[in-house]
């Protein structure tokens, strides 16, 4: 019940006002930000990092020095921070920021309600003052009202097109002037009004200067006006800039809903290098940045144009420590060219058949990897026919226990089963493939069912390679290659965290044997890959890996410092 709760809760900081937020009763957000602006060391993740560069460093604080682990993910955070999203919530924020409506008919929100009364009381300047705040507020109330026009007039073309086509994700809008032209009439009508409250703001609080002095409590809630006012004016620009002409330089993209309605229209930046090397600079910060995936073999060249440290006006100093693992003994990776390729009816029967027989001859915990929940799921039906026509004997005690992403649970809850069953068997996308630490017998196998490509469909990889290309380089070698490589380094270091830890990592794609660049991703891969003749001896050979198992000698240590 909590759950469908916690977006509304936490979702954005946009919401925090000086009057409710603030003062003896301090929420719990605004006392978590100011302890980390006390602190001395202050440790965040990605998100955060960036959404507070985002806000100016107003919510940790200023700091002399940044240490960034698996920055390998911040280009992506960057460009979530500050991309231009509007939906249908920005109205709604900033509605409750002004409080309850009053129940009588054109009644004002509270909050500006009680400046009124207040202001009223302070003879003709404060009466004069208490009208503008009125005007603002109605011309403000007047913003959003037109902005909900604005979307639903989009929502209802967007549908329009749609049909009855079920779409999966974003879709690119290759056209401004196609898409957003429809609704020239409420474009302009909201962006007029919204200027008419930025106008309307600044009337008022010119005259508030000469106006009487307020209250505490209602200077924190002047501050919540101010707020507004800001966001309005955010909001404004926003829309504008979507529905302005095409920027070289941004992919703009509309979010549908699952069946139907549109959930969001926005916009994100093409490069992260830029965006980051700005805020490097501006902020005057060296920033250092580890990973085990920053580099393909020693060339660092792809990451450092992401993170964009080659734009701090001096060379950026790169090192590769190896592994203190010994691959070659603790793991084996193993693959065969005869596997039926991904896009093949045979391949999701030949997935489950695999993973079937690998619970039975090596019943050890496994977590098999997916790049598509439509795969996952069809895998997952057959395994759960498998468990369920085997009899009691069928399988090694204990029977294994199936765990998927996708069926209810989140992902720490899965995590969680994971680790507590003696013998389970978690099915996972793109939430699994990295950031997951299973030390010792908590994974002992990996299967990669398929290679890690970023979906061509999506309207951000979509407009980069057509970027690339444009400057006459390889999209698909120089970024969707390097991209997925990245990736699957992460993937299958899932499974070796510590210098005792043994384990087997199949790689079920045929494309490493029948594609060019397959090659590339086999020699990115922390040991050599043996090369079995069918699925059958892949499983032979894993049995027979775990049967020999020694034990560990003393004092090998855990090779915590290097877990990636």
């Amino acid at each position: 019940m909590l759950r469908r709760y916690v977006p509304e809760i936490f979702d954005s900081p946009e919401p925090c006002s000086p009057s409710v937020c603030y003062g003896p009763r301090e929420c719990h957000v605004q006392r978590a930000r100011r302890l980390a602006r006390e602190a001395r060391l202050v440790i965040v993740n990605h998100a955060l990092l960036m959404v507070d560069f985002a806000a100016g460093h107003t919510l940790i604080g200023e700091y002399d020095a940044v240490v960034v682990d698996e920055a390998h993910r911040l280009p992506q955070a960057a460009l979530d921070a500050f991309e231009i999203r509007c939906d249908a919530s920005r109205s709604v924020i900033v509605e409750e920021l002004l409080g309850e409506p009053a129940r009588t008919p054109g009644g004002f929100p509270s909050v500006p309600r009680r400046l009124i009364a207040e202001l009223s009381a302070g003879g003709a300047a404060g009466e004069a003052t208490a009208v503008l705040l009125a005007d603002f507020v109605g011309a403000l109330l007047g913003a959003l009202a037109a902005y909900r026009s604005w979307f639903s007039a989009l929502e209802a073309e967007f549908v329009a097109r749609r049909g009855q086509q079920r779409l999966h994700g974003k879709v690119r809008v290759h056209d401004r002037s196609e898409t957003f032209g429809p609704q020239v009439v409420q474009t302009t009508a909201f962006l007029d009004a919204a200027d008419a409250a930025d106008r309307a703001y600044a009337g008022f609080a010119a005259a508030l200067e000469s106006a009487p002095a307020l209250g505490e409590e209602r200077t924190d809630e002047l501050g919540t006006l101010a707020r507004a006012a800001e966001m309005s004016a955010r909001l404004q620009q926003d829309v504008a800039f979507l529905t302005a002409d095409d920027d070289p330089d941004w992919v703009v993209w509309l979010d549908p809903g699952r069946e139907q309605g549109l959930i969001a229209a926005g916009a994100t930046r093409l490069e992260s290098g830029p965006l980051l090397g700005d805020l490097w600079r501006r902020s005057e910060l060296a920033p250092i940045l580890t990973s085990a995936t920053l580099g393909v073999g020693e060339d660092f060249s792809y990451m450092e144009r992401e993170l964009g440290v080659g734009r701090l006006g001096r060379s950026a100093v790169t090192s590769l420590i190896p592994s203190p693992f010994d691959y070659r003994e603790q793991a084996r990776f193993m693959t065969t060219p005869g596997f039926p390729a991904p896009d093949t009816a045979a391949w999701q029967g030949a997935v489950a058949d695999l993973v079937e027989q690998l619970g039975r001859v090596a019943p050890r915990k496994t977590m098999v990897l997916f790049t598509s929940y439509a795969a996952l799921q069809g895998v997952a039906g057959r395994l759960r026919e498998a468990l369920d026509r085997a009899g009691p004997t069928a399988w090694p005690d204990p029977r294994p226990v199936l765990l998927v992403q996708g069926s209810g649970a989140g992902a720490g809850e899965l995590m969680s089963r994971f680790r507590q069953e003696r013998h389970s068997l978690l099915l996972g996308t793109s939430t699994f493939w990295e950031g997951v630490d299973l030390p010792g017998a908590d994974l002992e196998i990996l299967v990669v069912t398929k290679l890690p490509f970023a979906v061509p469909t999506d309207p951000w990889v979509e407009a980069k390679c057509e970027r690339i290309a444009a400057n006459g380089d390889n999209a698909f070698i120089d970024f969707v290659v390097r991209d997925a490589v990245l990736r699957l380094r992460q993937g299958v270091g899932r499974l070796i965290r510590s210098r005792s830890d043994r384990g087997v990592v199949v790689l079920l794609d045929s494309r490493l044997h029948g594609k060019p660049y397959g090659m590339t991703f086999l020699q990115a891969l922390p040991s050599p890959v043996t090369y079995c003749a069918d699925a059958d001896e892949i499983v032979r050979q894993t049995g027979a890996f775990f049967d020999a198992a020694r034990p560990v000698p003393a004092g090998s240590g855990d090779g915590d410092a290097a877990r990636e």
